[in-house]
């Protein structure tokens, strides 16, 4: 100790009891300090030395004498982060915006994205579209989804491929679609787009069940691939117009996995149903001789419908109906509904519902109310004729209009 702060007003006795002391202590170095206020002490550096402490010694400090303060802090902030962060990488659904493909967790966190081919989304079933072009499998059994994306773009070209990407979006396989395929009149492309229809297991092999539709012109086929490699699979089926949505079901009579699909038929200009059996995709559907594919024989279908087009397309001299991609579905295990659109060109709006029960024998027709509205309208102006559309005289020419293939000629189903 070199001095000694007290009050002011105590400095003169302390300095004398000093000099008593120093009598018997003659080398000490102490001196009497008095101050009137605290910030008199503060002034005098000479005195005292004020300084900042190191934030992280001064942390040290805390810490050492708050062990068990800290730790319960330090547990809680861990157990709230664990809690809130998304640590789950694993691909669940995929959506689809303009030319990108997002893929998702569970909690719908965007994982990762790739470039896609534009226009293959169908507005009408907008919430279809990643389902009829993308699926997440589980490939491996290894708890990981894999992604299959049906039309990948590369280098900025018209070529598209059927790509897996592992669970963080890496590429482990792809393929493209290129079948050269002709008729008498025409050599076709080899440009073709893809779209998912299902998966099925066949000794012990996960395959891939997919839809190929030609870019300029009409031809579509229905094909296979080993979902762990990618490598083509035997067996395709060729129809003369785009296959535009198609199931897996085992719901027939001899309850056999089936493909039952709807398709716009170039050559017979109208909207079409049709089945075969899984084991039996080969071949292609019915077809005049100009829209024959060479060297292909006839397929052999459990059920080929020819299906109504109404004198609102007629009266709009349009070619065609169409019939929206992943429109059909499986009703109830008893019927397959799917919508007709018609119009000029065809009006989102004008959507009749058919629903053909499970063995293609039976056909109800439900008139939407927008295509009710719309023709009526063209009734009651005198540019078609009655009966008016929600009456059962107009289901019924509808009806007189739907042919069965017998694997042979078409005839009248009613």
């Amino acid at each position: 100790v070199t001095g000694v702060i007290l009050s002011k007003k105590d400095e003169e006795l302390a300095k004398n009891e000093l000099k008593k002391l120093l009598e018997n202590y003659p080398d000490r170095k102490l001196k009497i300090i008095g101050v009137d206020e605290f910030n008199d002490l503060l002034n005098r550096r000479d005195i005292i030395s004020i300084k900042k402490q190191n934030s992280v010694i001064r942390t040290g400090k805390f810490i050492r004498k708050q062990k068990i303060a800290v730790l319960v802090i330090v547990i809680s902030l861990l157990g709230f982060l664990y809690a809130n962060i998304d640590f789950d990488n694993n691909p669940v659904y995929v959506t689809i915006k303009g030319q990108e493909l997002f893929i998702h967790n569970k909690a719908g966190r965007v994982l990762w994205h790739k470039r896609q081919a534009d226009n293959f989304s169908d507005p009408i079933y907008e919430k279809a579209n990643a389902d009829i072009l993308d699926r997440t499998i589980d490939i491996n059994n290894d708890g990981q989804n894999e992604v299959i994306a049906s039309n990948i773009i590369e280098n900025n070209n018209e070529t598209y491929y059927v790509v897996c990407y592992n669970y963080n979006g890496k590429v482990k396989w792809k393929y493209r679609f290129s079948d050269f395929v002709k008729t008498k009149y025409e050599a076709h492309s080899l440009s073709y787009s893809s779209q998912f229809i299902d998966t099925l297991t066949e000794n012990g092999k996960l395959e891939l069940y997919m839809i190929a539709r030609n870019g300029p012109l009409y031809p579509s086929a229905i094909y296979k691939l080993d979902a762990r490699t990618g490598k083509r699979l035997p067996g395709t089926f060729w129809h003369a117009g785009h296959i535009q949505s198609a199931i897996i079901t085992n719901d027939n009579k001899k309850h056999e996995k089936e493909i039952v699909a709807i398709a716009i038929s170039n050559c017979y200009e109208r909207c079409v149903l049709f089945s075969l059996n899984v084991k039996a995709i080969s071949g292609q559907g019915p077809a005049n001789s100009k829209y024959t594919f060479l060297n292909i024989k006839r397929a052999k279908l459990n059920h080929y419908l020819l299906l109504p087009k109404t004198d609102v397309t007629d009266y709009f001299k349009t070619r065609l109906n169409i019939n929206p991609r992943g429109s059909l579905i499986a009703r109830d295990k008893k019927y397959f509904e799917f919508t007709l659109i018609e119009g000029k060109p065809a009006l989102v709006e004008n959507g009749i519902v058919y629903d053909v029960n499970n063995n293609c024998s039976d056909v109800k027709i439900s008139i939407g109310d927008s295509f009710q509205v719309f023709r009526d309208s063209l009734v009651a102006e005198g540019r078609l004729r009655k009966p008016f559309s929600n009456t059962q005289a107009y289901t019924n020419l509808l009806k007189k209009q739907i042919k069965y293939w017998d694997g042979k000629e078409f005839k009248d189903m009613y």
